[in-house]
Protein backbone atom coordinates (compact mmCIF):
# COMPACT_ATOMS: atom_id res chain seq x y z
CA UNK A 1 0.00 0.00 0.00
CA UNK A 2 1.30 3.46 -0.92
CA UNK A 3 0.76 6.87 0.61
CA UNK A 4 -0.40 9.43 -1.91
CA UNK A 5 -0.09 13.14 -1.13
CA UNK A 6 -3.15 15.01 0.01
CA UNK A 7 -3.57 18.66 -0.82
CA UNK A 8 -2.71 20.71 2.27
CA UNK A 9 -0.93 17.82 4.01
CA UNK A 10 2.65 17.89 5.23
CA UNK A 11 3.69 15.86 2.17
CA UNK A 12 2.26 18.34 -0.29
CA UNK A 13 4.29 21.30 -1.52
CA UNK A 14 1.26 23.56 -1.22
CA UNK A 15 1.44 24.96 2.32
CA UNK A 16 -1.62 27.19 2.24
CA UNK A 17 -4.08 24.95 4.08
CA UNK A 18 -1.78 23.92 6.91
CA UNK A 19 -0.38 27.41 7.31
CA UNK A 20 -3.61 29.34 7.50
CA UNK A 21 -5.89 27.23 9.71
CA UNK A 22 -5.73 24.85 12.62
CA UNK A 23 -7.61 21.58 12.09
CA UNK A 24 -6.89 19.30 15.06
CA UNK A 25 -8.15 16.01 13.51
CA UNK A 26 -6.15 16.63 10.34
CA UNK A 27 -3.05 17.56 12.36
CA UNK A 28 -3.39 14.36 14.39
CA UNK A 29 -3.81 12.32 11.23
CA UNK A 30 -0.80 13.77 9.40
CA UNK A 31 1.45 13.75 12.49
CA UNK A 32 0.67 10.45 14.18
CA UNK A 33 -1.44 8.16 12.00
CA UNK A 34 0.73 8.72 8.93
CA UNK A 35 3.87 8.08 11.00
CA UNK A 36 2.35 4.87 12.38
CA UNK A 37 1.30 3.78 8.91
CA UNK A 38 4.84 4.31 7.62
CA UNK A 39 6.39 2.49 10.60
CA UNK A 40 4.23 -0.60 10.22
CA UNK A 41 4.75 -0.81 6.46
CA UNK A 42 8.52 -0.48 6.79
CA UNK A 43 8.40 -3.61 8.92
CA UNK A 44 5.94 -5.59 6.81
CA UNK A 45 7.20 -4.60 3.35
CA UNK A 46 10.96 -4.60 2.83
CA UNK A 47 11.03 -2.19 -0.13
CA UNK A 48 8.01 -0.10 0.84
CA UNK A 49 9.91 3.14 1.57
CA UNK A 50 11.86 3.12 -1.70
CA UNK A 51 8.79 2.22 -3.74
CA UNK A 52 6.67 4.89 -2.06
CA UNK A 53 9.38 7.53 -2.59
CA UNK A 54 9.56 6.71 -6.30
CA UNK A 55 5.77 6.94 -6.66
CA UNK A 56 5.68 10.31 -4.89
CA UNK A 57 8.51 11.77 -6.96
CA UNK A 58 6.79 10.65 -10.18
CA UNK A 59 3.54 12.19 -8.95
CA UNK A 60 5.09 15.60 -8.24
CA UNK A 61 7.11 15.56 -11.44
CA UNK A 62 3.98 14.92 -13.50
CA UNK A 63 2.02 17.60 -11.60
CA UNK A 64 4.10 20.44 -13.03
CA UNK A 65 5.83 18.84 -16.05
CA UNK A 66 8.76 21.25 -15.99
CA UNK A 67 10.79 21.54 -19.21
CA UNK A 68 14.35 20.24 -19.12
CA UNK A 69 16.68 22.91 -17.75
CA UNK A 70 20.46 22.67 -17.88
CA UNK A 71 22.56 24.01 -15.03
CA UNK A 72 21.87 24.95 -11.44
CA UNK A 73 18.30 25.90 -10.56
CA UNK A 74 16.38 27.43 -7.67
CA UNK A 75 12.63 27.80 -7.21
CA UNK A 76 10.54 30.62 -5.67
CA UNK A 77 8.68 30.94 -3.50
CA UNK A 78 8.38 27.36 -2.23
CA UNK A 79 7.73 24.06 -4.02
CA UNK A 80 11.22 22.59 -3.71
CA UNK A 81 9.72 19.12 -3.92
CA UNK A 82 8.78 19.81 -7.56
CA UNK A 83 12.38 20.76 -8.32
CA UNK A 84 13.79 17.65 -6.65
CA UNK A 85 11.23 15.38 -8.30
CA UNK A 86 12.16 16.78 -11.72
CA UNK A 87 15.79 15.80 -11.15
CA UNK A 88 17.26 19.30 -11.44
CA UNK A 89 20.52 20.39 -9.83
CA UNK A 90 19.04 22.37 -6.96
CA UNK A 91 21.00 25.43 -5.84
CA UNK A 92 19.08 26.56 -2.73
CA UNK A 93 19.24 30.13 -1.44
CA UNK A 94 20.11 30.54 2.27
CA UNK A 95 16.47 30.87 3.40
CA UNK A 96 15.09 28.58 0.75
CA UNK A 97 11.34 29.22 1.21
CA UNK A 98 10.31 32.83 0.76
CA UNK A 99 7.54 32.92 3.36
CA UNK A 100 10.25 32.35 6.01
CA UNK A 101 12.21 35.51 5.11
CA UNK A 102 11.04 37.52 8.11
CA UNK A 103 13.89 40.02 8.57
CA UNK A 104 15.85 42.47 6.44
CA UNK A 105 19.04 40.50 7.16
CA UNK A 106 17.45 37.33 5.77
CA UNK A 107 16.21 39.19 2.69
CA UNK A 108 19.71 40.56 2.05
CA UNK A 109 21.25 37.08 2.33
CA UNK A 110 18.88 35.76 -0.32
CA UNK A 111 19.51 38.79 -2.52
CA UNK A 112 23.30 38.37 -2.24
CA UNK A 113 22.98 34.68 -3.11
CA UNK A 114 21.73 35.61 -6.58
CA UNK A 115 24.87 37.70 -7.19
CA UNK A 116 27.37 35.34 -5.57
CA UNK A 117 26.14 31.84 -6.43
CA UNK A 118 24.47 32.92 -9.70
CA UNK A 119 22.10 29.98 -10.32
CA UNK A 120 21.62 29.56 -14.05
CA UNK A 121 17.85 29.09 -13.84
CA UNK A 122 15.10 30.39 -11.60
CA UNK A 123 11.64 28.86 -11.57
CA UNK A 124 9.30 31.49 -10.14
CA UNK A 125 5.73 31.45 -8.87
CA UNK A 126 4.11 34.06 -6.64
CA UNK A 127 2.62 32.22 -3.65
CA UNK A 128 1.92 34.63 -0.77
CA UNK A 129 0.54 33.12 2.41
CA UNK A 130 -2.17 34.25 4.85
CA UNK A 131 -3.23 37.39 3.00
CA UNK A 132 0.18 39.07 3.02
CA UNK A 133 1.14 41.74 0.51
CA UNK A 134 2.70 39.48 -2.16
CA UNK A 135 5.77 41.67 -2.73
CA UNK A 136 6.93 41.18 0.87
CA UNK A 137 8.11 37.62 0.26
CA UNK A 138 11.74 37.84 -0.91
CA UNK A 139 10.88 41.25 -2.36
CA UNK A 140 14.47 42.50 -2.02
CA UNK A 141 15.50 39.88 -4.61
CA UNK A 142 13.00 41.01 -7.22
CA UNK A 143 15.17 43.77 -8.76
CA UNK A 144 18.07 41.31 -9.16
CA UNK A 145 15.77 38.81 -10.85
CA UNK A 146 14.55 41.50 -13.23
CA UNK A 147 18.03 42.86 -13.98
CA UNK A 148 20.06 39.67 -14.33
CA UNK A 149 17.52 37.13 -15.58
CA UNK A 150 15.48 36.95 -18.78
CA UNK A 151 12.00 35.50 -19.04
CA UNK A 152 12.21 32.34 -21.16
CA UNK A 153 8.87 30.63 -20.54
CA UNK A 154 5.60 30.45 -18.59
CA UNK A 155 3.84 27.16 -17.82
CA UNK A 156 1.45 25.91 -15.12
CA UNK A 157 1.72 29.23 -13.24
CA UNK A 158 5.53 29.04 -13.16
CA UNK A 159 7.88 31.48 -14.86
CA UNK A 160 11.18 30.19 -16.20
CA UNK A 161 13.99 32.72 -15.86
CA UNK A 162 17.41 32.28 -17.45
CA UNK A 163 20.47 34.15 -16.21
CA UNK A 164 21.66 36.60 -18.87
CA UNK A 165 25.24 37.39 -19.86
CA UNK A 166 25.19 40.91 -18.44
CA UNK A 167 25.61 41.57 -14.76
CA UNK A 168 24.13 44.65 -13.18
CA UNK A 169 23.86 45.45 -9.53
CA UNK A 170 22.04 48.75 -9.34
CA UNK A 171 21.68 50.00 -5.79
CA UNK A 172 18.36 51.54 -4.74
CA UNK A 173 18.14 55.32 -5.00
CA UNK A 174 16.34 57.04 -2.15
CA UNK A 175 13.66 59.41 -3.42
CA UNK A 176 12.55 60.74 -0.07
CA UNK A 177 11.82 59.82 3.53
CA UNK A 178 8.56 60.82 5.17
CA UNK A 179 6.98 60.47 8.58
CA UNK A 180 3.35 59.40 8.71
CA UNK A 181 0.79 58.19 11.22
CA UNK A 182 -1.06 54.89 11.29
CA UNK A 183 -4.36 55.25 9.44
CA UNK A 184 -3.16 58.27 7.46
CA UNK A 185 -3.31 58.24 3.64
CA UNK A 186 0.17 58.42 2.11
CA UNK A 187 0.58 59.62 -1.47
CA UNK A 188 2.94 57.56 -3.63
CA UNK A 189 5.41 59.35 -5.99
CA UNK A 190 3.88 59.62 -9.45
CA UNK A 191 6.77 58.48 -11.63
CA UNK A 192 7.04 56.34 -14.75
CA UNK A 193 9.16 53.89 -12.76
CA UNK A 194 8.70 51.00 -10.38
CA UNK A 195 8.38 52.42 -6.88
CA UNK A 196 9.99 50.51 -4.04
CA UNK A 197 9.57 51.15 -0.35
CA UNK A 198 10.87 50.24 3.08
CA UNK A 199 8.97 50.91 6.29
CA UNK A 200 10.08 51.47 9.85
CA UNK A 201 7.11 50.33 11.95
CA UNK A 202 7.92 49.98 15.64
CA UNK A 203 5.98 48.21 18.38
CA UNK A 204 5.40 49.94 21.69
CA UNK A 205 6.65 48.39 24.92
CA UNK A 206 3.30 46.62 25.23
CA UNK A 207 3.61 45.40 21.65
CA UNK A 208 7.15 44.13 22.29
CA UNK A 209 5.92 42.19 25.31
CA UNK A 210 3.10 40.72 23.23
CA UNK A 211 5.72 39.66 20.67
CA UNK A 212 7.63 37.73 23.33
CA UNK A 213 4.64 35.57 24.19
CA UNK A 214 2.72 35.43 20.92
CA UNK A 215 2.50 38.22 18.38
CA UNK A 216 1.39 41.87 18.31
CA UNK A 217 -1.81 43.13 16.73
CA UNK A 218 -1.78 42.57 12.98
CA UNK A 219 -1.26 45.49 10.62
CA UNK A 220 -3.15 45.98 7.38
CA UNK A 221 -2.15 47.98 4.33
CA UNK A 222 -4.87 49.48 2.13
CA UNK A 223 -3.74 50.28 -1.40
CA UNK A 224 -5.53 52.74 -3.69
CA UNK A 225 -4.94 51.97 -7.35
CA UNK A 226 -4.93 54.10 -10.47
CA UNK A 227 -7.89 52.10 -11.80
CA UNK A 228 -9.98 53.13 -8.78
CA UNK A 229 -9.79 49.82 -6.96
CA UNK A 230 -8.93 49.44 -3.29
CA UNK A 231 -6.95 46.40 -2.10
CA UNK A 232 -6.20 45.25 1.45
CA UNK A 233 -3.36 42.99 2.58
CA UNK A 234 -1.59 41.96 5.77
CA UNK A 235 1.51 44.02 6.43
CA UNK A 236 4.38 42.23 8.22
CA UNK A 237 6.46 44.95 9.88
CA UNK A 238 9.78 43.07 9.97
CA UNK A 239 9.50 41.98 6.35
CA UNK A 240 8.79 45.57 5.28
CA UNK A 241 12.20 46.74 6.58
CA UNK A 242 13.81 45.50 3.35
CA UNK A 243 12.98 46.85 -0.12
CA UNK A 244 9.78 45.63 -1.70
CA UNK A 245 7.90 46.71 -4.80
CA UNK A 246 5.00 48.97 -3.87
CA UNK A 247 3.88 50.14 -7.32
CA UNK A 248 2.66 48.63 -9.55
CA UNK A 249 0.81 46.15 -7.36
CA UNK A 250 1.90 42.62 -8.24
CA UNK A 251 -0.71 40.07 -7.21
CA UNK A 252 0.02 37.04 -9.37
CA UNK A 253 2.71 35.22 -11.30
CA UNK A 254 1.37 36.67 -14.56
CA UNK A 255 1.60 40.17 -13.05
CA UNK A 256 5.26 39.51 -12.24
CA UNK A 257 5.82 38.42 -15.85
CA UNK A 258 4.57 41.84 -16.97
CA UNK A 259 7.58 43.42 -15.23
CA UNK A 260 9.72 41.92 -18.00
CA UNK A 261 7.63 43.55 -20.73
CA UNK A 262 5.94 46.87 -21.37
CA UNK A 263 3.78 46.95 -18.21
CA UNK A 264 0.72 47.09 -20.47
CA UNK A 265 -1.24 44.67 -18.32
CA UNK A 266 -0.41 46.32 -15.00
CA UNK A 267 -0.39 50.05 -15.79
CA UNK A 268 -3.83 50.36 -14.19
CA UNK A 269 -2.45 48.77 -11.03
CA UNK A 270 -0.15 51.68 -10.22
CA UNK A 271 -0.54 52.53 -6.54
CA UNK A 272 -1.51 56.15 -5.98
CA UNK A 273 -1.80 56.06 -2.18
CA UNK A 274 -1.78 53.69 0.76
CA UNK A 275 -2.60 53.60 4.46
CA UNK A 276 -1.41 51.27 7.22
CA UNK A 277 -3.65 50.52 10.17
CA UNK A 278 -3.71 48.07 13.11
CA UNK A 279 -6.62 45.64 12.98
CA UNK A 280 -7.43 45.93 16.68
CA UNK A 281 -5.25 47.11 19.59
CA UNK A 282 -3.58 50.26 18.24
CA UNK A 283 -1.66 50.67 21.52
CA UNK A 284 0.74 47.92 20.48
CA UNK A 285 2.25 50.07 17.71
CA UNK A 286 3.82 53.52 17.74
CA UNK A 287 1.52 55.87 15.87
CA UNK A 288 4.31 57.47 13.83
CA UNK A 289 6.40 55.51 11.35
CA UNK A 290 8.95 56.22 8.62
CA UNK A 291 8.41 55.63 4.90
CA UNK A 292 11.41 55.42 2.55
CA UNK A 293 10.46 55.67 -1.15
CA UNK A 294 13.08 54.32 -3.56
CA UNK A 295 13.64 53.60 -7.23
CA UNK A 296 16.02 51.11 -8.81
Amino acid sequence: MLIYPKRGSFLHADLHTDYTKIAIPERFNTTYLTAWFGFTHRISEKNWAATNFTVLMNYYRDQVAFPILKGTTDIYSFGQIYLIAAGFTWSPRPIFQSYSVFTAAMAEKNKAYLDIVKPENIIFSLEPLDGRLPALEDGASWPVLMQNYDLSGFKNNFLFLKRNTTHTNIAPTLLRTETHRLGEAVNVPDLAKNIYMTLDLKPTLWGSLAMLFYKPTELEITLHLKNGQEKKYRMIANMAKSEFLLSPLIESTSDFAELYGQHKGIDAKQVTAFAISPLSNAGQWHQNYLVHFKII
